[in-house]
């Protein structure tokens, strides 16, 4: 049976034994020094989300928060959530892992990724606390979406603004998760990563923020008719989240340069801006270079 078997050049072997040198010495690069750094972000993550979760918003007689309300909710409920954040967080880590492992490598931009999704789960808390403040936390969703999409790319954007929009809605509302907020969510989101590729112009945000506005406002207008609610109550529920988002879009215009010096970016405005020919050094350069210049 030797004649049946299959022959291998030399060449083949040695870029197989290559190949798999490449990918272990890619690995212990990663266990030994990307790896634990990693852990301490995601550890760090799951551990302030749980607690921010844990906060007890939710009155059994009025359901929302009164002074008498328990600061934390009980034990069998917080080890619940735990479980839920981490099967969340350890979905995102895959994602980042898989789609964006420059994220991963740089500890930098992984701390500026879980700090941000952590103060946008605390403000969606805050919001829980009364009736009418529960609508910005379409607001912090739209938010997230924007960041990523200017910080790195709309598919990366889109993918980690559903894992947050999970945890938002537990933040959010007590009832397990609201569909009513969870899709309110995403219908702003969705809209601002797909509309939002590159910003060239200073208007570019706003008409982002007008169109993910108009989308929330029909999701949550559909949802209210099909709840049974009168006309008036209909528009103040899908009118409040769209003008959250609208306002959001406004904040974030004024917010872009910090955005860029946090996750180190330039967008294409920005860099429309340093080609300006009035700029001290290019007009140095046209007058000394002007080859170089052209």
């Amino acid at each position: 049976m030797a004649f049946m078997k299959k022959k291998v050049s030399a060449r083949r072997q040695h870029v197989r034994k290559t190949k798999s040198a490449e990918k272990f010495a890619r690995f212990s690069k990663f266990i030994n020094g990307e790896l634990p750094a990693a852990i301490g972000i995601l550890t760090i993550f799951v551990v302030g989300a749980t607690v921010i979760l844990s906060v007890n918003t939710y009155n059994v007689d009025d359901h929302f928060w009164q002074p008498e309300t328990p600061l934390f909710k009980a034990y069998p409920e917080i080890i619940a959530l735990s479980g839920i954040v981490l099967l969340i967080s350890f979905g995102m880590a895959t994602y980042l892992f898989h789609y964006k492992p420059l994220v991963v490598s740089k500890p930098s931009k992984a701390m500026a990724l879980a700090g941000l999704f952590l103060v946008l789960l605390t403000l969606s808390k805050v919001g829980s606390l009364y009736p009418e403040w529960i609508y910005l936390s379409t607001g912090w969703a739209v938010t997230s979406a924007l960041i990523l999409t200017i910080a790195y790319d709309q598919r990366f954007a889109i993918g980690m603004t559903l894992f947050y929009c999970l945890l938002a809605c537990f933040a959010a509302a007590e009832d397990i998760a609201s569909i009513k907020m969870f899709l309110t969510m995403i219908a702003g989101s969705i809209t601002c990563c797909f509309c939002l590729k590159e910003i060239r112009t200073r208007m570019k945000l706003i008409e982002v923020a007008v169109l993910a506005a108009a989308s929330v406002f029909v999701v949550a207008g559909a949802i209210g008719i099909l709840e049974g609610l009168t006309p008036e109550d209909i528009f103040i529920t899908s009118g409040l989240p769209a003008a959250t988002t609208l306002l959001i879009g406004l904040i974030i215009q004024g917010f872009l340069p910090l955005i860029e010096k946090i996750f180190r970016i330039a967008t294409s405005m920005t860099l429309l801006d340093y080609s300006d020919a009035n700029q001290p050094l290019l007009k140095k350069l046209a007058m000394e270079a002007p080859g170089t210049f052209s």
